[in-house]
């Protein structure tokens, strides 16, 4: 089965895709499969040579993850999520907060490399590790 935004750009296009050909999603989000989004490449080859979209994580977006966190510190927590996580993760980890549907590679890397991470931020002994260390450093 043709995944929908294949269809919507041979519609747009008034032909077939070529199986080499690969769409590509402009705003990053795969979900997004408006014709002003969607950009044909001729090949994987192409299409890896699109520059990677900066996700912009709003201040809202902190503060709801803030209030989970129980802290009131904008600028510290923002700095401890950003020395964890590059911003592509910190999207992914917002869309898992807010119950959105990850595209299959969100999946992997939140297997693959951030839920590492979490389990080791959760880990109470090595939280205690890095504290004692912190502390002793000061």
């Amino acid at each position: 089965m043709k995944a929908n935004y294949r269809i919507k750009m041979e519609r747009k296009l008034k032909r077939k895709l070529l199986p080499t050909e690969i769409v590509h999603h402009k705003d990053g989000n795969q979900h997004n499969d408006k014709n002003s989004n969607l950009q044909v490449c001729s090949s994987q080859a192409n299409h890896l040579r699109i520059p990677k979209k900066n996700y912009n994580i709003t201040i809202n977006d902190v503060k709801k993850l803030m209030t989970v966190m129980k802290t009131t510190d904008y600028q510290d927590f923002h700095r401890a999520l950003t020395t964890f996580f590059s911003n592509r993760q910190i999207d992914i980890l917002l869309k898992r907060f807010y119950g959105q549907a990850l595209s299959k590679t969100e999946g992997e890397m939140f297997s693959r490399s951030i839920k590492k991470k979490l389990k080791a931020i959760a880990n109470v002994q090595l939280y205690n590790v890095a504290n004692q260390m912190i502390v002793d450093n000061a």
